[in-house]
């Protein structure tokens, strides 16, 4: 392999540990979670393969103490429930705007 490949090997690689952590620690940007949201298979499909191929245990996803857990399976759930934590906040982001643009219309309407 060149050292060109194998430098954007090492960068990719950078990239998915990165976002891992991101995702399993909660501190995921909103676009960034919706584009892995929206390319969930291709982005457990890599885990997958560099998970399997791994030469060390940098993706390392919590197991909580289960034997043979799956990882995929657990990035998975985890991936689900940053989506639903993202719209429920989106659904109170809305309820607060409606709110304050009603009280904003009762206080003109005095």
């Amino acid at each position: 392999m060149s050292e060109k490949c194998q430098d954007c090997i090492a960068t990719a690689l950078g990239v998915l540990e990165s976002t891992i952590r991101q995702l399993l620690n909660g501190d995921i940007l909103v676009a960034k979670l919706k584009l892995l949201t929206d390319r969930k298979a291709n982005f457990l499909e890599v885990f997958r393969v560099v998970e399997t191929n791994a030469e060390s245990d940098v993706f390392n996803v919590p197991e909580s103490g289960v034997k043979d857990m799956n990882k995929t399976a657990v990035l998975q759930k985890v991936i689900h429930w940053r989506s639903r934590e993202q719209h429920n906040m989106e659904s109170v982001c809305r309820l607060v705007s409606h709110f304050v643009a009603a009280c904003g219309g009762i206080q003109s309407g005095m």
